[in-house]
């Protein structure tokens, strides 16, 4: 992402990788793959799709957001979602959240029907954690006024 590029080149330019490295994900690519913020949130103008030819300019700031649904590994359905804010500079764009990127540092894994003894197991460990933090002097149900 450099300076005088069309949004829509960026977009292009995802899809051609998609289609070199993952031909199969390319029917649940997304329609756009992030947006400008700046006044609002999410700038209407300056959504990172197919058809904006809008320009990226010096200073802008985008977050990147790119989801695929609808993959299959074996038996099972899931949904992969990356995303970074990046801010466009003189070279090209400076990722503002540097944090771990690690897929166990940023995955969540949600249960099917089938894991409800696990459920079970950590509800248990929460209740003993919150039972054991309640040992305390202040009161619950006493409010400032009353004596």
């Amino acid at each position: 992402m450099t300076e005088d590029t069309k949004l829509s080149t960026v977009y292009n330019k995802c899809v051609e990788f998609v289609k070199e490295k993952r031909p199969d994900w390319l029917n649940n690519f997304p329609k756009n793959i992030g947006f400008g913020t700046g006044i609002e949130f999410r700038e209407p103008s300056l959504l990172i799709g197919p058809k904006n030819d809008n320009v990226l300019k010096k200073n802008m700031v985008f977050i990147i957001q790119i989801g695929v649904v609808g993959l299959k590994d074996d038996e099972k359905e899931y949904a992969l979602m990356l995303g970074d804010t990046v801010v466009i500079g003189d070279t090209g764009a400076t990722v503002l959240t540097p944090s771990k990127k690690k897929i166990r540092s940023v995955s969540i894994f949600l249960k099917g029907e089938g894991d409800q003894e696990e459920d079970e197991e950590e509800e248990n460990i929460m209740e003993n954690i919150t039972r054991q933090s309640k040992r305390t002097a202040v009161l619950d149900n006493k409010l400032r006024h009353e004596p």
